[in-house]
């Protein structure tokens, strides 16, 4: 499962006067940077997750339109008809490579998704609810060459 959809770098402007408290938790240019580019490698990787989803969808429904046509040609095939057997089973060997297929391509997924969610909980733990000053993200963007 992913937890959480969009992310927003989580960060307080503060005054340079900040207490000692305040001070420890503050960003520095290079943790910010590295920040900005994990949240946007994670808006790239959600991204990635949903077209492998829509992917998957597609082939999940390629695979029980497969199911339906060797449900129904067992149900009305002759037995006798050496023909309608051979089509029968290359029917049935088409669907089993097509289900092992699914089946790698669903692990596949799963792994993106854990991957997902561990560099998730990663900048969970180092970047969200973390405070940075005007002039740190100014100097972060710049330094990155972002807007």
């Amino acid at each position: 499962m992913i937890r959480g959809s969009s992310l927003v770098l989580a960060g307080a402007l503060v005054a340079l006067g900040a207490s000692g408290v305040a001070a420890q938790n503050m960003l520095t240019v290079e943790e910010l940077k590295s920040c900005l580019v994990a949240e946007r490698s994670l808006d790239e990787q959600l991204k990635d997750i949903e077209r492998r989803s829509a992917a998957l969808e597609d082939a999940r429904n390629s695979l029980r339109r497969a199911e339906r046509d060797i449900t129904e040609r067992r149900m009305f095939m002759d037995a006798e008809d050496e023909r309608l057997r051979a089509q029968y089973q290359s029917l049935l060997a088409q669907e089993r490579r097509m289900s092992r297929i699914y089946q790698q391509e669903i692990q596949a997924h799963n792994e993106h998704v854990q991957a997902y969610n561990a560099a998730r909980d990663d900048y969970m733990a180092n970047c969200a609810d973390r405070m940075y000053s005007d002039a740190v993200m100014a100097r972060a963007k710049q330094e990155l060459g972002l807007p």
